[in-house]
């Protein structure tokens, strides 16, 4: 509701050659990006940060009721005797008081100059600015709940005159968030393209340099007024009792400033060489460098390089396979790098303005330095082959490849004994992964009925071959889809669990294992260094994935449909635990199943409810062996349907009129877990299924 959405952009391009041998040209994009997004279902019932689905918004006529949010209905029907702001929320028409405007304003310009030095022979000059201003700014007016509940808490009445006094100034309350971007970039090449005989060269040369520079502003103003843009000043160095009790509070004015500056340099060269255009020798290297990395220079320099060969096999005279139309073989192995551009060599400084209630200027350590972080590098063999038959037919590619990833980054507990807590950035691992790319396109009918088939079949695995760090506790490994489990051996991200031994007779406890024997010293079981407490199930990832698309045309119809695919991986199953329940949380069905009484371990694996909770009971239970299963599916991603209508007067006003319609999302076909749910959207509303129709008129 609310939502608001309004784009303008620009663009100027220009083309200027003097001379037959020198040309420039220049690119100017502008865009200007105005959003206010409104409130969706979720927000609206959330109360008191709980979820109340069942909260009654409106009565008969449709008129907003108010929910007890924060606090009990009988305490602020009362609160004050009435000289207080109106302290209830109305989670209905609240949305209507606060105003959050998004602006970004963008200017990308690109300039070139080409100069032709001999046949062959080109030199190109090129420059590319980029600048971002986005300006994100949420305004509360006086009757939102959120100005009225802060100046309510702020507030104080003298006991003998029974006036208020407010500590906190009347009006609207506005946040504003100010970011922007810098970055420049220049680049010089030389492009070789030279035939000398039965050899044909192609080559480039150059440097490039790249700097980006990131800012951004934060604040907040009381008492504001849009009208006239004002607002009033608040202390917050000064500690208000509140209204609620006899705790202190403190005006959160807080002002945050920051600022990033990341530099690159790069030489490069890439050369090509074929013969007979049937043999082919590429190769080509570059020398990066980074201001992110240690204070030695040959850490902040690093080479990477890449080389392979291509065979056209089919313009060998010994090839005569007359069903072949086309056969390439080719192959490559190169080593490439990568940056982690919230890190740096230097020990990083972050102010955090007055502290209470001594009113100091404080700081603290954002980063710690690391001299020794080097470059994260991946070394990639690839093998592929380009392949046609049966008078293309059937075409496509298959590729196969390895990677060895080593000096990866890493979050690394620094020793305490050093005095401070925290982590460091560090290379700690090296992993290998190995892939299969086999893409297929069948033209199965040719004729007034047409039947084309796109298929795509891809395998990838991957495993973590060494993990410099301590082996941590058990928890460490006990993996979700987007978790990293350092476990050697294992893929990446995987997933495990808890090691199951059911329900106590008498209790109704998880029951887990530590040190190989059954236990319910959950805290133990989720710390201990043994991992046979903890069973591994497989990768978080798919290891094959893929699609089947078709295409059938007759006549000035064209049907279109796609199906997706991912086999050969596992998921959790979002299960609320207790502890979320107490504190308002959605509780699942198998909450009814849940063990009450002896005897009932025998039909169930749901524990039984204790309170107050024990949270690492809660936790050892659902991060459990039992909630993990296959999450492979087939989804039916879109279907297309489209008709052309070609102009049958003779005047031709238009040339043709196509009519789609177009249905996506339409669903899952099949999915192997034995709950029957979409293991990447389990309990948060269903991808929309969306039906479009569209006319396009060509003149």
């Amino acid at each position: 509701m609310g939502s608001k959405f309004n784009r303008i952009t620009g663009n100027v391009k220009n083309d200027f050659k003097p001379f037959k041998f020198l040309s420039f040209s220049t690119n100017i994009t502008y865009t200007q990006v105005k959003t206010s997004p409104g409130i969706a279902i979720g927000p609206i019932t959330k109360i008191a940060f709980r979820d109340a689905p069942y909260a009654r918004l409106a009565n008969e006529n449709g008129d907003a009721l108010a929910v007890d949010a924060n606090y009990r209905g009988s305490y602020t029907d009362t609160a004050g005797n009435g000289k207080l702001l109106n302290w209830k929320y109305f989670p209905l028409n609240d949305y209507t008081h606060t105003h959050y405007n998004n602006l970004e304003k963008s200017i990308r310009a690109n300039l070139g100059a080409e100069l032709t030095i001999m046949k062959g022979l080109v030199m190109n000059l090129k420059y590319q600015y980029e600048w971002q201003n986005s300006t994100d700014a949420t305004f509360y007016d006086p009757s939102s709940f959120y100005v009225r509940d802060l100046v309510n808490r702020f507030s104080s009445i003298d006991p003998e005159t029974g006036l208020v006094v407010y500590n906190l100034p009347n009006g609207g309350i506005l946040h504003n968030v100010n970011s922007f971007v810098e970055s420049k970039n220049y680049r010089g090449q030389f492009n070789l393209d030279k035939d000398i005989k039965q050899f044909k060269i192609d080559a480039i040369i150059g440097a490039e340099i790249r700097k980006i520079k990131t800012r951004s502003d934060e604040f907040t103003a009381y008492g504001y007024n849009e009208n006239n843009l004002t607002s009033s000043g608040v202390n917050e160095n000064i500690g208000y009792r509140s209204f609620l009790g006899n705790t202190m509070e403190y005006i959160d004015n807080s002002k945050s400033f920051t600022g990033l500056q990341n530099n690159y340099v790069s030489y490069f060269g890439n050369a090509a060489v074929s013969y007979l255009n049937k043999y082919i020798v590429s190769g080509s290297a570059r020398r990066d460098a980074s201001n992110l990395f240690g204070v030695n220079i040959n850490d902040k320099w690093n080479p990477f390089w890449s080389a392979g060969l291509a065979w056209d096999i089919n313009r060998e005279k010994f090839f005569n396979l007359d069903f072949v139309d086309y056969l390439k073989l080719r192959t490559t192995l190169g080593v490439s790098g990568n940056v982690d551009q919230s890190k740096s060599a230097v020990t990083v400084i972050s102010s955090i303005g007055v502290i209470m209630p001594n009113y100091l200027p404080s700081s603290m350590i954002a980063q710690y330095a690391n001299p020794e972080l080097g470059w994260e590098k991946v070394r990639t063999l690839n093998l592929g082959l380009d392949y046609a038959i049966l008078n293309n037919t059937f075409a496509g590619s298959f590729e196969y490849y390895v990677k060895h990833g080593y000096n990866l980054f890493g979050p690394s507990i620094i020793d305490p004994t050093t005095g401070v807590n925290g982590s460091i950035s560090r290379n700690i691992a090296d992993m290998i992964g190995k892939g299969v790319d086999l893409s297929i396109k069948a033209n199965l009918l040719k004729r007034k009925l047409s039947w084309t088939a796109n298929i795509n079949v891809n395998y990838y695995a991957d495993k973590v071959s060494k993990y410099y760090l301590i082996r941590a506790g058990a928890s460490t490994y006990i993996g979700r889809d987007n978790t990293i489990a350092p476990m050697e051996g294992a893929p990446l991200y995987s997933v495990g669990g808890y090691k199951w031994a059911g329900l106590d007779h008498e209790t109704g406890n998880p029951i887990g294992y530590l040190n190989g024997v059954p236990s319910m010293a959950y805290d133990s079981i989720i710390s201990q260094s043994d991992l046979s407490g903890v069973v591994y199930k497989g990768a978080a990832t798919p290891k094959w994935y893929g699609s089947l698309g078709n295409i059938f045309t007759w006549k000035n119809f064209s049907l279109n449909f796609n199906l997706l695919y991912q086999f050969g991986h596992y998921f959790r199953k979002n299960i609320t635990n207790y502890n979320q329940l107490v504190n308002g949380s959605l509780m699942g069905s198998e909450y009814a199943d849940r063990w009450q009484a002896p005897g009932d371990e025998k039909h169930t694996n749901i524990p039984s409810f204790v309170y107050p909770v024990d949270n690492r009971r809660s936790t050892f239970y659902t991060m459990s062996e039992l909630f993990v299963d296959r999450a492979d599916i087939i989804r039916f991603q879109f279907l297309n349907l489209s008709y052309m209508l070609k102009s049958m007067n003779k005047n031709k006003i238009f040339k043709d009129i196509v009519f789609n319609i177009n249905i996506n999302n339409i669903g899952i076909l099949w999915t192997a877990n034995k709950w029957d749910i979409d293991p990447q959207n389990q309990r948060s509303y269903k991808t929309p299924r969306t039906l479009s129709f569209k006319m396009n008129i060509h003149f």
